[in-house]
C-alpha cells in the first residue's frame, strides 16, 4: 500500500513538473516574439506594411497569452 502511494506521488509530481514546464514554454514563446518586435521598433521606426504586420503579430501574441492566463485561472479554481 505504501509503495503504491509513493509511486502515485512520484507520478503526480512528474505531471506537475511537466505541466509547469509546458505552461512556462507557452508563455515564453509569445513574450519572445513581443520582445523581438519591441527591440526592432526601438532600433528603427517601422512604417507602412511592416509596422502593421508587427502590430498585428504583437496583438495576436498578447491575445494568446491572455487566453493561456484565463485557462490557468480557470484551472486554479
Amino acid at each position: 500500500m505504501v509503495a503504491r502511494d509513493v509511486t502515485q506521488m512520484h507520478q503526480l509530481e512528474g505531471a506537475r513538473r511537466n505541466f509547469f514546464a509546458n505552461v512556462s514554454h507557452e508563455l515564453r514563446t509569445p513574450l519572445t516574439v513581443l520582445q523581438g518586435y519591441l527591440e526592432m521598433m526601438d532600433e528603427q521606426p517601422l512604417e507602412g506594411a511592416v509596422r502593421e504586420k508587427a502590430l498585428h503579430t504583437m496583438r495576436e501574441q498578447t491575445q494568446r497569452m491572455e487566453g493561456l492566463v484565463k485557462q490557468l485561472l480557470t484551472l486554479s479554481k
